[in-house]
């Protein structure tokens, strides 16, 4: 039985066929092969055309006086030569410099040979041929049916050529030039059905755009090159209302898009087969909400793949190649070890999936759990899409591509090398509870990039050579990142729009800037050491509440820059020889600039800007900035100076109350001073611990054996004083510097014996450590008396001259020994 489908189909056939003869009554007929013929009768509205009728050759145009042409019902056509007919169309030819409008026509006509810098536009059409036009664009709109546009040039500054509501129409070896920016398209179609795009030549925009409630499209053997968007584009980018449905892609050629090679949204029933996408910037394929997708020996070069696999139903993939790759695709492959070569692994909605031991391979899983990457010798990329646990260890990352885990969740990347990427080495997005330790990142624009990451960790890796910024961290919460090693890198670490954060214990060594946080309010930035910057040491911007405590920085040209922040606490930071300012408050407000030291700047060790106000500054140490000049200057208002120390305003001190008794004043027009600048210099103070490490936790040994000795290595920034306890009795109390003590064992009593040393640093801080010793009795025992010998010389501890040297505090002294003496036996001995 013949349906209405069939009989249009045969009847567009017809037409096409007595259309194309139609020629025959003028000198520039055109004669159709049996080849030809049998072509278009194969058409049945959902096939590639491989080859449409050639137009004739034409003369050369003489210039024509009619400058436009308009056509609004079908007997405006009987002006022109011919008779309406399939056999005889009517004949819009060999005009030049002319702008066409045909609307509202069932007769049969032919515009070909024109060349005009104007457009054409055709309306509520049927029964047309468009060849050999040279235009500035085409206007197909409201209506047209069995129209064939072949062989055509089309250059346009916008869409070069519109369909909106066609039937059957054929689209076919034409040549579109377009702007290569912008958003307009080659070929665009809306609203059409049974339409076939071929053998077109397409540059620049968008390549052939298919819109809204179009179904029955073939799109074959055409060229795209240089979109500025998507080579090819079906649906809207930004809204799920669309009905497209029933679409194939068949052996086009698509290189150099500046998005996607192809992108696919919100479409049903969709082949692509037997296409060659190259070079696409941001993807080969981007693919979204749309259902029974097959991919058929598609090749796919230098590219990667947008996939929303949540939103897909009934996807297929066989045959296809990524850079010459196989593509191997497995959904609900569970309990899997994979182990390939050359090949590109696509996994979804998979299980306890074990990749190892592969050897140049490109990596995707979507919706899958339990993913262990493990010593791989080449991985060219990965890609995880919303998944959970995943382990990546002891994989080697090509220059090829990038890492990409996006919607994932409890991973750890650990102990993996990355060398040169393309963008960047590990882009992390919309993820949480992250450990990234120990990887090493060589190169490229950024190492690593976390944007919508929290409760993560970003720990002991090494970031060298980077053009760009080593690691960005974006919209993120309750991160840490610390003991990383970066060399060599334009910025080191930058947060922006950021909170809560902690960036600890960094090493950065040659730099532009070295951390730069931009609206990043209540982050850390501790015990960081920066050296060997052109830029910045620490930049803030609009980020308030932020800890600056403890870091070390030394020849940048500003060691703190802050911009537009509040409620900030500076402390404790040592910052020498920038070669500008030491720290720079521009238009900073209620903050607190406190015990640091700041040394041999350029110019000023503090600068406080116009916009600067009720800012503290005390207890900081200010020596030999701006050589020859006052050591800061003050340019806001209501900013307090108290208790410094400036290195070129040390006396009188008449009274001896350690201040000096005329003020320190400031320049700049605030006009401030600091009416009490300090005598000698403030140690920085110091909340960490003394390290004791004992050669041996644990000694056993004869009598008399004259080899043995308890050995401590101790060290502190600021050394004190320290204590032996041996077997509970308090020997000794020593000031001391960074050094080795030792107590030889040879005159020790046979049994259990335990030796602590205590160790306190001029701020308070001490530590503790005990070794015990086992000492066996000779058969004949032999009397022998004790000695030990403190091998340390005494030297005084790190502090200027004048300065007291402060003791360790009684209350521990005192009460340690009370309770050591009420339980433990005393034992004379002798230190030496």
């Amino acid at each position: 039985m013949t349906n209405g489908k069939s009989i249009s189909t045969l009847l567009f056939i017809s037409l096409f066929s007595l259309l194309i003869l139609s020629n025959l009554t003028n000198a520039n007929s055109v004669t159709l092969t049996s080849e030809d013929l049998s072509e278009l009768k194969s058409f049945r509205g959902d096939t590639s055309l491989t080859k449409m009728a050639k137009s004739p050759v034409y003369p050369s145009l003489t210039p024509q006086a009619l400058t436009s042409i308009s056509v609004t019902k079908d007997s405006d056509l009987s002006t022109f030569p011919g008779s309406g007919t399939v056999l005889d169309p009517y004949r819009i030819e060999n005009k030049a410099d002319v702008s066409i409008s045909i609307g509202n026509t069932r007769s049969y006509f032919v515009v070909q040979n024109v060349r005009t810098t104007a457009s054409i536009s055709m309306y509520n059409v049927s029964n047309a041929i468009v060849r050999n036009v040279t235009t500035s664009g085409f206007s197909l709109t409201m209506g047209i049916s069995n129209t064939l546009i072949e062989n055509n040039t089309i250059s346009a500054g916008y869409d070069a050529l519109t369909l909106n509501g066609g039937l059957n129409t054929i689209i076919n070896n034409n040549s579109f030039s377009l702007p290569i920016i912008g958003a307009s398209s080659g070929i665009k179609v809306d609203a059409s059905k049974n339409i076939i795009i071929s053998n077109n030549s397409i540059n620049g925009a968008i390549g052939i755009n298919i819109g809204s409630n179009s179904e029955n499209i073939t799109i074959a053997d055409n060229q795209i090159q240089n979109a500025s968007r998507n080579g090819i584009q079906m649906g809207p980018l930004f809204s799920s209302i669309v009905s497209i449905t029933n679409i194939t892609l068949k052996s086009n050629n698509i290189s150099n898009s500046g998005y996607s090679g192809v992108w696919i949204g919100y479409v049903s029933n969709v082949t692509l087969i037997g296409n060659y996408i190259k070079d696409s910037v941001q993807a080969s394929l981007s693919l979204y909400s749309s259902s029974n997708v097959t991919l058929l020996t598609n090749k796919f070069v230098n590219g990667t793949f947008l996939f929303d696999m949540s939103s897909l139903k009934n996807f297929k993939l066989f045959g296809n190649t990524m850079d010459g790759f196989p593509m191997v695709f497995l959904n609900n492959a569970n309990n899997s070890i994979i182990n390939t070569q050359n090949s590109f692994l696509f996994i979804v909605n998979s299980t306890n999936i074990l990749v190892k031991n592969s050897i140049q391979s490109i990596i995707k899983f979507y919706s899958s759990q339990n993913i262990t990457i493990i010593n791989n010798l080449q991985i060219d990329s990965l890609e995880v899409y919303n998944s959970k646990n995943l382990t990546v260890t002891q994989n080697v990352f090509s220059s090829i591509g990038d890492v990409i885990i996006q919607g994932t969740s409890h991973g750890f990347i650990s102990n993996n090398t990355f060398s040169t990427g393309k963008a960047t080495s590990i882009f992390l997005q919309d993820g949480d509870t992250f450990t990234l330790s120990h990887n090493s990142f060589q190169g490229g624009l950024s190492g690593t990039s976390l944007n919508n990451v929290s409760s993560s960790t970003i720990k002991g890796n090494l970031y060298k050579n980077f053009a760009s910024t080593a690691l960005v961290v974006q919209s993120s919460t309750n991160n840490t990142i610390a003991d990383n090693s970066f060399f060599n890198t334009s910025t080191g670490i930058s947060l922006t729009h950021t909170t809560t954060n902690l960036i600890s214990n960094n090493s950065l060594n040659l730099f532009g800037t070295g951390i730069s946080l931009s609206t990043s309010g209540k982050n850390n930035i501790t015990k960081n050491n920066l050296q060997n910057s052109n830029n910045d040491g620490i930049y803030l911007y609009a980020s308030d509440g932020v800890r600056v405590l403890k870091n070390t920085i030394s020849k940048t040209s500003t060691g703190i820059n802050e911009f537009g922040s509040k409620n900030l606490l500076i402390q404790q930071n040592h910052i020498k020889d920038s070669t500008l300012y030491g720290l720079f408050l521009y238009s900073v407000s209620v903050s607190q600039v406190k015990e640091n030291t700041i040394t041999s700047s350029k110019l000023y060790a503090i600068k406080l800007g116009s916009s600067s106000y009720l800012n503290e500054i005390s207890s900081n140490n200010f020596l030999g900035n701006n050589v020859g000049g006052t050591q800061a200057i003050d340019d806001g208002t209501e900013n307090h100076f108290i208790g410094n120390y400036w290195s070129d305003w040390i006396s009188p001190d008449a009274n001896h109350d350690r201040i000096v008794d005329s003020p320190y004043i400031i320049d700049g027009t605030a006009k401030s001073n600091d009416s009490s600048p300090s005598v000698y210099f403030i140690p920085t103070y110091d909340y960490q611990a003394p390290v004791i490490t004992a050669a041996q936790s644990s000694i056993n040994m004869t009598e008399g054996d004259n080899t043995k000795a308890v050995i401590w290595t101790i060290g502190d920034k600021h050394p004190a004083t320290f204590l032996i306890i041996i077997d509970g009795v308090i020997s000794g109390n020593r000031t001391w510097t960074n050094t080795t003590v030792q107590f030889f064992l040879s005159g020790e009593m046979p049994g259990f014996h335990n030796y602590t040393i205590v160790v306190w640093d001029e701020f308070g801080n001490f530590a503790s450590n005990t070794v015990f010793v086992t000492i066996n009795a000779k058969p004949t025992p032999v009397s022998s008396i004790a000695t030990t010998s403190v091998t340390p010389t005494p030297t005084p501890p790190l502090t200027s001259p004048g300065s007291p040297i402060p003791l360790p505090n009684l209350w521990v002294i005192i009460s340690g020994m009370i309770s050591i003496a009420l339980i433990i036996r005393i034992k004379k001995h002798r230190i030496k």
